[in-house]
């Protein structure tokens, strides 16, 4: 599995593209947003955090920089939902104290796509006026559509002194849409897996309970959960984490199990995503 196999071959570049969406989703995202914490949110308060995550941003725009030096788009000559999931951390480049190099073009097309709005650009409106959200001191939530929306479930059942902002429900157009920010869980062990497990029971019982009205459903948002050993860097690593511990995947199976359908898992190019090296690391 060659990147540059992707420039020669549409079906290549779906699957790089996919490739790329998960290293935004386990890496890019992660590390930046660590980054963000200890030296835009928090700074001076930890120097091994701030020293850390400045490093693994370093490497991150290294990576990015040898790739688009050579590449339009991430997956190749094709926009993908890799570049539209990588370009919002990179917007944020004056937060990293980093620079840009051999992207800036990227980065500059990326600002100028059609599909691309601007904070200021009227369309926005379109969205805000379909926006249903909630948040809290430690987490936000928040569904945006042109289309109308009615908010049906702000939290899940099961727990009414739980007042964190991870799970808002809406219908919009006859569909049910779960946005989803599901407990991170660590350190394990401690009383962040035990809310992380009981949190992922009341989702079963919300997954379930929409399932069985026999509507069309779609759970999205941020799991915090590695299904598969293909699915991160080193599986072995990440053994006594809370998002590959086979109590969450347990869980997190048995929501799939109800009759849901995992979209990553039943792509066409599934069987191809986690074969690219990436500076030095297979992702």
């Amino acid at each position: 599995f060659h990147p540059d196999a992707a420039i020669r071959d549409p079906l290549w570049s779906r699957g790089l593209g996919d490739v790329y969406k998960r290293q935004q989703m386990a890496y890019v995202g992660p590390m930046l947003g660590q980054h963000h914490q200890f030296h835009h949110y928090n700074p001076g308060k930890s120097k091994f955090g701030e020293d850390r995550y400045f490093k693994i941003s370093e490497r991150i725009y290294r990576e990015l920089d040898e790739r688009l030096g050579s590449s339009e788009y991430l997956a190749g000559d094709l926009y993908t939902i890799a570049d539209i999931a990588t370009f919002p951390w990179i917007a944020r480049h004056e937060w990293h104290d980093i620079g840009l190099k051999k992207f800036k073009n990227w980065l500059e097309d990326m600002f100028d796509h059609k599909l691309v709005i601007a904070k200021d650009d009227p369309k926005l409106e379109e969205y805000r006026s379909g926006n249903a959200g909630i948040s809290t001191d430690s987490s936000v939530l928040e569904i945006a559509s042109k289309k109308d929306i009615e908010v049906t479930q702000i939290g899940l059942p099961g727990n009414d002194a739980d007042d964190q902002a991870r799970y808002i429900e809406a219908q919009i157009e006859g569909i049910t849409l779960a946005s989803i920010y599901l407990p991170n869980g660590n350190p394990f062990p401690g009383p962040k897996f035990e809310y992380k497990l009981a949190w992922m029971d009341r989702l079963y019982d919300r997954a379930k309970n929409l399932f069985h009205k026999e509507i069309p459903v779609v759970l999205g948002g941020d799991f915090n959960v590695i299904p598969q050993p293909i699915d991160c860097y080193e599986p072995s690593l990440w053994e006594d984490d809370a998002l590959y511990r086979r109590e969450s995947r347990k869980k997190f199976y048995a929501i799939c199990n109800l009759g849901y359908f995992c979209l990553l898992y039943t792509s066409d190019a599934a069987d191809d995503m986690q074969c690219v090296d990436l500076g030095g690391r297979r992702i």
